[in-house]
Order: C-alpha cells, then sequence, then structure tokens
C-alpha cells in the first residue's frame, strides 16, 4: 500500500469527532477535553503520529486498554451474556481513525476490493455477506 500522509487538519478533524460523553480510557484523559481543544492539541498530535509513521511505530502505551463487560441481557451471571468494551487512550483511538479513513479511501481501487469483500468496508456486512451466499444457493 502506498505510503500514508496526514495533515494537521485531518488531525483536528478526528479530534473533533470525539464522542465527548465515551468514558476515559488508560490514559485517564476525558474525550472531551482533547475534543474541546482540537485547534490546540492537533499540530502536537500532528507531529506525533507524523513520527510513528515515518519509523513504522506504534507506542507500547497505546496498546493498553480497559475492557469493560457490557451485559447484553438481563442476566449478569453467565460470561456468556456480556461482551467485552475496550477503552482506549485518545492518541490510539484517532490514530487508528486516521489509518483506518486513509485506508477506505484507497481500499475500493485497490486490488483487494472484490464484489465478495464485505468485511471491514463501510455500508457492508455480515448480513450482506450472507444474503449474498444465500442467492448464490437459492
Amino acid at each position: 500500500m502506498d505510503r500514508i500522509y496526514l495533515s494537521v487538519r485531518d488531525v483536528e478533524q478526528q479530534l473533533k469527532n470525539l464522542n465527548p460523553y465515551s468514558s476515559m480510557g488508560p490514559d485517564d484523559v476525558y474525550p472531551r477535553i482533547p475534543k474541546e481543544c482540537a485547534d490546540l492539541l492537533a499540530r502536537a498530535y500532528f507531529i506525533l503520529f507524523q513520527r510513528c509513521l515515518d519509523s513504522s511505530t506504534f507506542p507500547s502505551s497505546w496498546n493498553a486498554a480497559i475492557i469493560t463487560p457490557t451485559f447484553k441481557d438481563r442476566d449478569r451471571h453467565f460470561p456468556s451474556g456480556c461482551r467485552p468494551i475496550g477503552l482506549e487512550s485518545i492518541p490510539s483511538k484517532v490514530f487508528e481513525s486516521i489509518i483506518k479513513r486513509a485506508m477506505l479511501r484507497r481500499l475500493p481501487t485497490n486490488i483487494l476490493s472484490s464484489p465478495f469483500q464485505h468485511g471491514f468496508l463501510p455500508d457492508r456486512s455480515c448480513i450482506n455477506n450472507m444474503l449474498t451466499v444465500k442467492d448464490s444457493v437459492t
């Protein structure tokens, strides 16, 4: 895949897209703070993210997450009744969303894009895949 380029504007936009009501991650920073200070923080995050891209590294502290069980139904006595939610640090969330957007912009024109590819693409899901299989079988 080609090199991913980002800009201060990309970083600022992703900071502004943070959900201010989501919980803190392992960095103990409420998302509301970087969201409201996006214009002040964007350049610093940009430099940090650019260094990560240039060196092909990802800080190990960004790999940490707080795993919180979210219960699917009312019975909280069975582990099968919950799903894990990973609360990530702010830099990790923002960097991941920038990389994801860059990859999705390139993917449809890439050879990996196939009419049978349903995962990790916008407007496609497992349901689309199941319907495609059902139509081809019946």
